[in-house]
């Protein structure tokens, strides 16, 4: 079995959290938060919780606040919120309903009414959270799909505009797919996508960088922290990768086997720039190894209008 799933509590009185602790820790990780701000760094910090308990009342941020502050924030916004009050205004109920908030529930409760809305709106959670990794991994490889890495370099794009690291990015290219796909059929073209695929992945060595399906023939890898050197000596290896996959393809004008042509691009986000510059610089590369013949890397560097290749 997998580890339970989270409630993050929310409360400035101890009696509270303590009774809440007491009837939903048998089935649930339970972790707790005096104020709004702490409850946010919790959520800014940990991994995230598949349901918030809020109080109501709290000094510095109330919990419509903090729960305008989940809902407006990207990777929080559909964790479900539950309200907690002893206060039996319904005008407060819908403020928080209006919020976004998923159920209100006054104090003192029933424990047995409360596990059970509880276990309702987690499984709900844990629902959603399934069909939402299904609609962002790639059926035929299982790799993340574009829409999960245009999610995942917007967030790696703001880390490292705060914290002023190189992010890079390689785009992979099958060499003349098309043609592979004409020859050997496309239950073939799956079985190469699928074999690249697997190699790539296997080639990735810390657990932050990124590598999904692009679409049609084209992989992308995304390494947080990386510098341009690094960044190249990945692509060299994923080109040597493939190279040893020795996968026939008689019909490449490049060589009689599958190999691929990597863009690679680095920058530091600054102030101005957005994340498809990024792309667009790494695209530009590909583009230029294609146009070289194939079967290399080229390196797009930053504020220099030409770009490197090796073979």
């Amino acid at each position: 079995m997998g580890d339970p799933p989270t409630v993050l509590v929310v409360d400035d009185n101890v009696l509270n959290l303590a009774i809440i602790c007491d009837v939903l820790g048998e089935d649930y990780n339970v972790i707790t938060a005096k104020c709004g701000p702490e409850a946010l760094q919790i959520l800014a910090s940990h991994p995230l919780p598949q349901l918030v308990m809020l109080d109501v009342v709290m000094p510095e941020m109330n919990g419509f606040e903090v729960c305008k502050e989940i809902k407006a924030t990207n990777e929080w916004k559909d964790i479900p919120v539950i309200f907690l009050t002893s206060l039996n205004s319904e005008a407060d109920e819908a403020c928080g309903l209006e919020l976004g908030a998923a159920d209100y529930i006054t104090i003192p409760f029933n424990p047995s009414l409360m596990k059970a809305r509880v276990k309702n709106h987690i499984c709900m959670k844990l629902y959603y959270d399934r069909l939402m990794e299904s609609s962002l991994v790639d059926g035929l490889t299982g790799l993340p799909n574009r829409k999960r890495f245009d999610e995942t370099l917007a967030q790696e794009w703001r880390r490292s505009f705060r914290s002023g690291d190189p992010l890079s990015f390689i785009i992979v290219d099958i060499d003349h797919f098309k043609e592979y796909n004409d020859a050997y059929g496309h239950l073939a073209g799956d079985s190469c996508l699928k074999k690249v695929a697997c190699q790539l992945s296997n080639t990735l060595r810390r657990p932050g960088d990124f590598l999904g399906r692009w679409g049609g023939d084209e992989f992308v890898a995304l390494m947080p922290q990386t510098d341009a050197t690094g960044a190249m000596l990945l692509a060299e290896r994923f080109k040597h990768k493939i190279s040893i996959l020795a996968i026939p393809h008689e019909s490449s004008p490049v060589i009689p086997l599958i190999t691929i042509s990597l863009g690679v691009a680095t920058m530091i986000p600054r102030g101005g720039e957005c994340s498809e510059e990024l792309i667009k610089r790494a695209d530009e590369a590909l583009f230029t190894a294609k146009k070289a013949g194939r079967n290399r890397i080229v390196q797009r560097l930053t504020g220099i209008s030409s770009s490197i290749g090796t073979r």
